[in-house]
């Protein structure tokens, strides 16, 4: 969300009292650094509109009303609403939101440190990847997860090696969140890891779904041989990968045949039937998948539109 973004609420949406408000919020922002105080108190209106109203204004107002609204992280947590608004405003803010917010990645409250890693994630902040990587490893599982979920969104080499790193941590709370992450990444460096985990059956389905995320073709024939071994759940989370793995290649370069190359052979009868299995047990989207499966198993050469 941008800081215009924040302020543009349509008139007709707004009771009057509402938009009396806003009117009084828009003026406080016209006077600039001198309303701080006011704007602050105003995160705690009940209106909605009110709050996002205020929001835009201390996003706009940048870097002077960064320590104000870290004040509100650390002191005022009493109100669900007003901490939301709170770190909307920082996640949109024009000021230096990193400077200031880098140094509570070492407070003992968790919850606090976990707002952190929300906002720095959210404002995609690269120079802040140093410290989510550290807390990837914080005692706290909160926090761990919060700065997986924020290098994520940073993306680059020295997030997806942190992120890499989780999943040798030995904690599922953990590695199932970086799983999710990695996969989402894209980047075909996280495809050896996600491999060596398939063969574990307690990430099995989360790391099919992971590999066919990242649309890498390295990754078809450890999924064709999970069609052919693994159980009912692992055939059906690997036809979804293979699928989605043929749409990326697809989307990328215009075409592809190789999944429907590594699903065919002397034993695609014996693979057919296997997929055909797992039919009845599928939701819709895992049978959309079976069903491509099924027709490139018999011969069916696959395109974009099929």
């Amino acid at each position: 969300m941008t800081a215009a973004s924040s302020t543009s609420v349509h008139p007709l949406t707004l009771s009057a009292e509402d938009r009396s408000q806003v009117d009084e919020v828009e003026q406080l922002a016209r006077r600039g650094a001198a309303s701080l105080a006011l704007l602050v108190g105003g995160l705690d209106a009940q209106s909605w509109a009110v709050r996002r109203a205020v929001v835009g204004a201390l996003a706009k107002l940048g870097t002077p009303a960064v320590a104000p609204l870290r004040d509100v992280l650390v002191h005022r947590r009493d109100s669900e609403a007003r901490l939301s608004a709170a770190v909307e405003a920082l996640v949109a803010s024009t000021g230096d939101v990193e400077g200031t917010l880098e140094a509570l990645g070492e407070d003992a409250n968790p919850a606090i440190v976990c707002d952190v890693a929300q906002v720095l994630g959210r404002r995609r902040s690269r120079r802040s990847v140093p410290l989510l990587s550290r807390l990837t490893v914080h005692p706290d599982d909160n926090v761990a997860v919060a700065a997986i979920e924020a290098l994520g969104r940073v993306g680059g080499g020295a997030a997806v090696d942190a992120l890499l790193a989780a999943l040798g941590s030995g904690n599922f709370f953990r590695i199932f969140p970086a799983i999710d992450v990695l996969g989402r990444c894209g980047d075909p460096v996280v495809v050896p890891a996600l491999l060596g985990l398939l063969p574990d059956p307690f990430y099995t389905l989360e790391a099919a779904r992971a590999l066919g995320r990242t649309g890498q073709e390295a990754a078809v024939p450890s999924l064709v041989g999970l069609l052919r071994k693994g159980n009912d759940a692992s055939v059906r989370a690997a036809a979804v990968a293979l699928v989605d793995i043929h749409e990326a290649q697809v989307q990328r370069f215009g075409g592809s045949r190789t999944v429907h190359t590594a699903v065919r052979g002397p034993e695609s009868a014996v693979l057919g039937r296997r997929l055909s299995q797992c039919v009845s047990s599928a939701d819709t989207t895992e049978k959309t998948a079976l069903a491509r499966l099924l027709g490139w198993v018999g011969g069916r050469t696959p395109h974009s539109g099929c």
